[in-house]
C-alpha cells in the first residue's frame, strides 16, 4: 500500500517533537562567563576581523580609523580606492 508523502511527513514531525524550552533555558542560564570568555579566546581573533560597513564614506570613514588601517573598496568597479 502506498503511503502519500504528506501523510509520512506527518508521523515524523510527531515522533521528533521539539526539545522542552525549559531545559534550553537551564543549558542557557549554566553558562558561565569564564565559558563564554574560553570560547571567545578559542574562536574570535581579532588579528584576523574585518569589519564591512556600507554607507557614506565621510560619515564612516573618522570613526573607523580609530579601529585601525581602512581600506576602502569601490563596489562599482570592484577596486580598492
Amino acid at each position: 500500500v502506498a503511503i502519500k508523502r504528506s501523510e509520512q511527513l506527518r508521523g515524523v514531525r510527531h515522533q521528533h517533537r521539539a526539545p522542552d524550552r525549559a531545559q534550553d533555558l537551564d543549558k542557557v542560564a549554566a553558562v558561565t562567563k569564564d565559558d563564554v570568555l574560553r570560547v571567545a579566546q578559542e574562536y574570535l581573533h581579532p588579528d584576523k576581523l574585518a569589519i564591512i560597513t556600507v554607507g557614506k564614506r565621510a560619515a564612516l570613514t573618522e570613526p573607523l580609523e580609530s579601529l585601525g588601517e581602512v581600506t576602502t573598496l569601490d563596489l562599482t568597479t570592484g577596486t580598492d580606492q
